[in-house]
């Protein structure tokens, strides 16, 4: 797991030097600003006592009382600048992380996207990606960033205080160890609660689409059945619930543990030093000095213990992003392009698919050449969906190939296999654009070509019924004054858009089961 650890930070660090590398000055000024600012607070009160008790003239007095003041003030103002400079630094990569999500998300097999591994892999993965706002491969720089501060500031205290009681640094040591060891606990008991999390967040995620949608909750609310997904939400919670008790329990162990170690040090620093001022030592103000350096060696040793517990917990849920975008899909030639001009025939040769174990699809053979049209009907649940799937590349056959004109259609280019199909399948969704873009599905639209797919599809009249027309929004979840079409003007929408694409190859599933069987005589 180290190897994998020190990997995964490679690979944090070097997306950060390539997203942000312009910001590294600021993170590195950082450091020094953090360690000397608590050694002047330390400092102040030690040199007021000091001047007052040596009867210090009052002008040396003020001058160095207000040199150090200003410079504290410097120092205090350039950190918080330092830290939104990080803020931002931070933001802009979080976005890149969740960028390569979404690309991941519409780049892989559909076949992997379908398949619960891979959301399983997905759930696991977002909190990397959009996690409390920002993405824990943003937050280990400023992990690290810390990690260097409190190495360095160890480094210049154990230097300042190398006279005193060694015993004093050894107890901070051990302190700093009991601290080590409680972070890696808190680290385990986090890894094994987020991966029941995630499975538990994901149904959750599933309730929230389905009582969301639109659809779905016509038949929700005309079959009385919220009663019943109550009751399985509720068992969700239940066990939500009870998984985060348990975490929060060892959570709350662990936490009094820390507490009584640090207390222990804490008593133990002040009765040593405490007894050095009563044995002629140390003066008051020295006592005032070391006792501060002193707490904050320990909070620089506290904080480096800390710094890596959550280093391995951010490299932890790198690892679970690597996870998800490394799924592999399969391979294609990216060389061999295909043009629609060149489809001649397609054919399955002793094809079968399974979702699970049974076929659902069995050594098919079948030809369509070019030209053809050819009509396949079966009960529902006989596999035509899934043959349409398969047929334009969505899915892989178990057994057997998928012929084009002679080749295997794994040995073409993806994409421009996909270019070949016009579809209308039975499940459907829009996008959250206007009527113009779900039709031509891209950025560069012909108008009158989209006019001519609207008329051949029967929505000319609807269309024009429409105060913006073409301009006209979908998803009344996220534009109030979107238009909504019933079930037929949505599919004859749907065969428009595959109109437009106009593909060599045309497929229709099931497209007119919601459109009126009698037609308005033209």
């Amino acid at each position: 797991m180290k190897g994998k650890s020190s990997n995964n930070l490679l690979f944090m660090l070097n997306n950060w030097l390539i997203w942000s590398k312009k910001d590294i000055l600021f993170v590195l000024i950082n450091i020094p600003v953090t360690i000397l600012i608590p050694t002047i607070i330390s400092l102040i009160p030690a040199l007021m006592i000091e001047a007052i008790k040596t009867s210090a003239p009052l002008p040396y007095f003020v001058a160095t009382i207000a040199g150090i003041s200003i410079l504290l003030s410097l120092l205090s103002w350039v950190q918080p600048a330092l830290s939104k400079k990080a803020a931002a630094t931070e933001y802009v990569v979080t976005l890149n992380y969740a960028i390569l999500g979404f690309k991941k998300l519409l780049n892989m097999d559909y076949e992997q996207l379908e398949s619960f591994e891979s959301r399983q892999k997905f759930e696991r993965s977002k909190n990397f990606m959009f996690g409390r706002g920002y993405s824990p491969g943003a937050y280990s720089v400023r992990l690290l960033l810390q990690f260097c501060t409190n190495l360095f500031g160890i480094a210049a205290y154990t230097a300042i205080l190398s006279f005193v009681s060694p015993w004093l640094i050894l107890v901070i040591l051990l302190t700093g160890v009991t601290e080590y060891v409680c972070n890696q606990l808190l680290q385990k008991f986090y890894a094994r609660y987020y991966d029941k999390l995630s499975i538990l967040e994901m149904r959750f995620d599933y309730f929230f689409r389905l009582s969301n949608n639109p659809k779905a909750s016509k038949d929700i609310r005309l079959y009385n059945a919220k009663d019943w997904l109550f009751s399985i939400l509720d068992k969700n919670i239940s066990a939500h619930r009870k998984l985060t008790y348990g975490y929060n329990r060892k959570c709350v162990a662990v936490s009094i543990i820390r507490f009584v170690s640090s207390s222990i040090r804490d008593v133990i620093i002040l009765i040593v030093l405490i007894f050095a001022v009563n044995g002629g030592n140390y003066s008051v103000s020295e006592f005032i000095f070391y006792f501060g350096l002193l707490l904050g060696f320990s909070g620089w040793i506290n904080g480096l213990t800390g710094q890596i517990s959550e280093i391995n917990k951010a490299c932890t849920e790198c690892q679970r992003f690597r996870d998800f975008i490394d799924i592999p899909d399969r391979k294609h030639d990216t060389d061999n392009v295909l043009t629609p001009s060149i489809v001649e025939s397609i054919e399955f040769r002793n094809v079968s698919f399974s979702y699970d174990k049974e076929h659902t699809i069995k050594k098919i053979n079948l030809i369509v050449r070019s030209g053809e049209k050819i009509a396949i009907v079966g009960e529902n649940g006989a596999g035509k969906t899934t043959l349409i799937k398969l047929l334009c590349g969505l899915y892989s056959p178990n057994e057997g190939e998928i012929i084009l004109n002679g080749i295997n259609i794994e040995k073409y280019q993806k994409e421009s296999y996909y270019d070949l199909f016009s579809v209308v399948f039975q499940d459907y969704n829009f996008l959250p654009a206007d009527i113009l873009t779900n039709i031509a599905m891209s950025k560069d639209v012909n108008t009158e070509k989209v006019m001519e797919v609207v008329e051949k599809a029967g929505l000319t009249d609807k269309i024009c019924s429409l105060e913006q027309g073409l301009s006209s929004k979908f998803i009344k979840q996220l534009y109030e004054e979107a238009t909504e079409f019933s079930g037929g003007e949505e599919q004859r929408l749907l065969l428009a858009r595959a109109l437009y694409k106009d593909a060599h190859v045309f497929i229709l599933d099931d497209h007119t089961e919601a459109l009126d069987p009698i037609e308005k005589e033209t």
